[in-house]
């Protein structure tokens, strides 16, 4: 390889151009350098993204403004079967990782692609994190997808697929840099399988599901006890404000996840409509016996592993959450799809224009049933507590400022509805501009239930 061409391509990564966050290499944007007395293409990029935003609420002051959103610069090699991608975010002037993987592509037969892929990645077990943000015809992804969706990983995956299936399965570390404060890595097992019942250049339907299951073993230590928990929320689809504060839960005692979801998708021509329904159950673990040794001697210490469990409730908690976006091309070619990623591609032909609507709802809800919530102080209580006659003049219902600790989860339950506008200058340029209504019911806001947002966004590939 000529030693000038080589330092040419690498000067080239601090150009600005673009690549997709999965690392399509097919890429319209990105700016590629082949090398071809080595079979060898490289493809340097970067994007930005901008957004402006105003807010109306009820009660809560959300900040109105203006943010950059997404900064980033990618680079790809291609080497015969073999394709190395990197992705580098500096958003808010802070490096953070993205992808950076290595794929290997297997041999092809009957019109059915092998592939292995191991990395820094989303794994694959929803639709939505496995379609890039460029591609996305949302300013954001759903808030039950960014509540309830794991996101990127550090693993390895084996993805068959073709023009009427995808299997995409693989195994995950919990955490990528293994910089935990206590504990020993856990894993996660996920995967995505999708059946495209009908798929041509002008129709796709497909349907399909995933499931993930994460046993977590990270935590940190605190009076001699090993200590875990998580937590997770979505921002109201607003990239201005991210404020998690409407959609937040903290779970102590977390030690597994297991997500299950179902989607389906229908493109034409010029529309398209797709959707994904998703299940999460946190399961929890508790050292007892050295909790309640540790409590001995205390005011309102338990002298039994019964007693302190009766004292201090436990239990797991179910979320769920779903989104239903549709589009319709006003002006342009046609909606596009990718079999190797089973998702909706984005607008890239210059002067395209399509109008979009979203609905979702996400539930971080989980209170028992017939609990009550004083906001006063912030506790549930039992709903009611009747005393015989013989403790009290009267049947009366009785509320008491000590009650034990409830297992309820008060994280927030919205509903979300987005009216967008999407305009493609060329490929390089893109504009959206959206409305959205939020109706938010939350023990500790009880005074928010409507929220407006008027945005726009600016991206910009080259």
């Amino acid at each position: 390889m000529n030693k000038y061409t080589f330092t040419l391509a690498i000067a080239m990564m601090s150009f600005t151009g673009a690549a997709p966050a999965q690392g399509d290499s097919s890429d319209p944007q990105a700016l590629n350098v082949a090398l071809a007395a080595n079979k060898m293409e490289f493809t340097a990029g970067g994007r930005l993204m901008s957004d402006v935003a105003g807010y109306r609420s009820d009660f809560t002051v959300l900040k109105s403004g203006a943010a950059i959103s997404d900064a980033r610069i990618r680079a790809s090699l291609t080497y015969d079967k073999l394709y190395l991608y990197a992705d580098f975010d500096f958003t808010g002037g802070k490096f953070s990782q993205k992808d950076i993987y290595l794929r290997y592509n297997l041999a092809e037969s009957d019109g059915i692609a092998h592939s292995l892929k191991a990395g820094f990645y989303a794994d694959p077990s929803s639709m939505s994190y496995n379609t890039s943000r460029y591609q996305y015809h949302f300013i954001t992804r759903a808030a039950p997808v960014q509540a309830l969706v794991a996101g990127r990983q550090l693993g390895a995956s084996y993805k068959v697929y073709g023009k009427y299936l995808l299997l995409d399965q693989g195994i995950f570390a919990e955490n990528r840099y293994n910089n935990q404060a206590a504990g020993h890595q856990g894993f996660t097992l996920a995967g995505r399988w999708v059946c495209k019942i009908l798929n041509s250049d002008n129709l796709t339907l497909h349907a399909g599901a995933a499931v993930r299951y994460a046993k977590m073993s990270t935590g940190w230590v605190e009076n001699n006890i090993f200590r875990q928990a998580q937590s997770f929320g979505s921002s109201l689809e607003t990239g201005v404000d991210a404020n998690e504060q409407f959609l937040h839960v903290d779970l102590p005692w977390a030690s597994s996840n297991l997500n299950a979801s179902g989607e389906l998708l229908l493109r034409t021509g010029k529309f398209f409509a797709r959707g994904e329904y998703i299940w999460k159950r946190v399961g929890k673990t508790r050292p007892d016996e050295e909790l309640l040794q540790a409590q001995l001697g205390g005011v309102w210490s338990a002298g039994s592993v019964a007693a302190y469990q009766k004292l201090n409730p436990i239990r797991s908690n179910s979320f769920d959450g779903a989104y239903a976006e549709v589009g319709y091309l006003l002006l342009g070619n046609r909606y596009t799809y990718s079999d190797e990623m089973a998702t909706l591609n984005g607008m890239n032909d210059s002067h395209a224009l399509e109008i979009v609507a979203r609905y979702s709802y996400v539930n971080l809800n989980d209170v028992n049933k017939g609990e009550y919530f004083l906001r006063g102080s912030k506790k549930f209580y039992p709903s009611e507590i009747t005393f015989d006659a013989a403790q009290a003049s009267n049947s009366n219902e009785y509320y008491f400022d000590y009650p034990l600790p409830s297992t309820s989860v008060p994280g927030g339950l919205a509903h979300l509805a987005t009216l967008g506008l999407n305009y493609t200058l060329n490929k390089h340029v893109k504009l959206m501009a959206e409305y959205k209504y939020s109706f938010v019911d939350h023990y500790y806001y009880d005074l928010d239930k409507n929220m407006h947002a008027a945005q726009l966004k600016m991206m910009l590939s080259f």
